[in-house]
């Protein structure tokens, strides 16, 4: 019996090296049989299973993640065929989420009693969804301490990580909870509703749309998925990302923050937003839109303020936010270092020098360390490349700056580094 296990997060490569017929299906030769054939080995999942974790593909090849004693068996390679196929796999994930068949794997509480809970990350993330689900969160006691897995948890894991969602049916924190769709119908039928028409076609466009809808992590995992199933496209989506200008998100978030729910009246927000305006230019004041609906469950002050200000503003089709904060950009930066393009190459030299005009433009005290950030993010890619000078001058700048504080030691050690 185990807990249950965070996988690391997904990068693209997904190699299967089975003798098994999973490990040679590909989702052009994949057939309705064949899936079926792969959900039926879920029966044999043991406690190192990737379909129950957040994030279900590892950045090693598949035998690389087992213990040296423990090699993955043909369940788990089931499991890993089935994430593979990515979406020509989720109609029969949908329809096996109630699959009530015991896996291997049980998961255990640690010393409190056990309790169910309705809880689900719908595809939205913006909007009144959860009125899909009139009692989200609802928690009652169960009369066991342990929960064995269902094969219908993991398809409905797996879905999430197919679709970069958190659908996690079972996890330890403090005590087990359980979330199942197999004894929760609201969560099967959430998901189905969901999901039912999402189809291979529409699958491409819906990961670049989570591209642009997701400044975080989530945003990662869209892109890494984009790269193991589309890789073709992955560097479009990458430059289009790269290119955008800066804008000093930090003090956008705080005029939200302050300005927001100071008032519900329509001239207020009007002054507030041109003076905004005025101080920040129109493309921070084009981004408010954007930094409101990324975290909102649309209270009714953000509502308002958004009908009001931004009446054609649609979250679900907003498309790609027209600049970024340092911040996401040094993560962007971050999450194609496997992409090799030369094109990409150039674009992140061009994030550099845009964050370098972008702090000389004025005050960026509350952006600094950000900017820091994307200089280290472009420099652990570029270094060596041509451009070492640029970053030379950078570091040296920052170390004057900076005088005794400890965060000068990684500028210390790149400038250590680059070649004169």
């Amino acid at each position: 019996m185990t807990a249950f296990r965070i996988a690391p997060i997904l990068v693209a490569g997904l190699a299967l090296t089975s003798s098994c017929f999973a490990a040679h299906l590909s989702s052009k030769d994949a057939s309705k049989q064949d899936i079926e054939k792969l959900i039926d080995g879920l029966v044999g999942l043991s406690s190192w299973s990737r379909g129950y974790s957040p994030f279900g593909f590892d950045n090693d090849e598949p035998d690389q993640t087992f213990p040296q004693n423990l090699t993955p068996t043909h369940a788990d390679r089931c499991e890993q065929a089935l994430l593979k196929l990515g979406p020509k796999a989720i109609p029969a994930l949908l329809a096996h989420v109630t699959d009530a068949r015991e896996t291997k794997s049980t998961l255990i509480s640690y010393g409190n009693s056990a309790i169910s809970m309705v809880r689900y990350q719908p595809r939205y993330k913006w909007k009144p969804i959860v009125a899909s689900l009139p009692d989200y969160g609802r928690r009652s006691e169960r009369s066991s301490t342990s929960y064995t897995l269902r094969v219908g948890d993991i398809c409905y894991s797996m879905i999430g990580n197919i679709v970069n969602r958190l659908l996690v049916p079972a996890f330890n924190h403090k005590t087990l909870v359980v979330a199942s769709p197999v004894e929760n119908p609201d969560l099967a039928n959430a998901i189905r509703r969901d999901w039912s028409d999402l189809t291979e076609e529409d699958y491409r466009q819906y990961l670049i749309d989570e591209i642009y809808a997701n400044p975080d992590d989530w945003q990662a995992q869209a892109f890494s998925l984009l790269t193991s199933y589309y890789p073709q496209d992955a560097e479009k989506v990458a430059i289009k990302l790269l290119n955008r200008p800066l804008f000093d998100d930090s003090a956008a978030s705080d005029y939200l923050d302050i300005h927001l729910m100071a008032s519900d009246d329509p001239s207020w927000w009007r002054s507030k937003n041109l003076d905004f305006q005025r101080r920040y230019g129109a493309l921070a004041e084009s981004m408010l839109p954007y930094l409101l609906t990324r975290d909102s469950d649309e209270t009714y002050y953000e509502g308002k303020y958004l009908r009001t200000m931004f009446p054609n503003f649609n979250p679900l089709a907003a498309g790609m936010p027209p600049a970024a904060g340092p911040g996401e950009m040094s993560t962007i930066v971050t999450y194609v270092a496997n992409l090799k393009a030369r094109e990409i190459d150039d674009a992140v030299q061009s994030v550099f020098r845009r964050a370098i005009a972008f702090r000389n433009a004025g005050s960026v005290d509350q952006v600094q360390s950000n900017v820091d950030d994307l200089a280290l993010a472009c420099v652990g890619r570029m270094a060596g490349k041509g451009h070492d000078q640029e970053y030379r001058t950078y570091f040296e700048t920052r170390i004057r700056e900076l005088g005794t504080s400890p965060e000068v030691k990684p500028f210390e050690s790149w400038l250590s580094r680059l070649k004169r």
